[in-house]
């Protein structure tokens, strides 16, 4: 009964630092590959297409605060894509 504890934990306490361990280093492809974030369909220019949340936005004067919040974070692109997309404005 000892042994088969005893084999048993040397055998978790194996795996659990074989999970630990570091990995194969990142190959410079999918590192520069990454880098860059799709722009999705933000990048496609339409002016027939429906009003998207940020362009609504910008367009209201009531939401200059979720407008400023939005540049200043980054997320034009994601805001610009399609989807059923719900904000919580200030």
């Amino acid at each position: 009964m000892k042994n088969g504890t005893l084999a048993l934990t040397c055998l978790l306490l194996s795996l659990f630092l074989a999970a630990c361990s570091p990995g194969a280093p990142a190959d410079a492809t999918t590192a520069a590959a990454s880098a860059t974030p799709a722009k999705g369909q933000s990048a496609v220019k339409d002016e027939a297409s429906a009003q998207n949340i940020l362009n609504v936005a910008i367009g209201s004067k009531d939401h200059s605060t979720l407008v400023a919040g939005v540049q200043a974070a980054g997320l034009e692109d994601v805001l610009v894509n399609a989807g059923p997309l719900t904000v919580f404005a200030p």
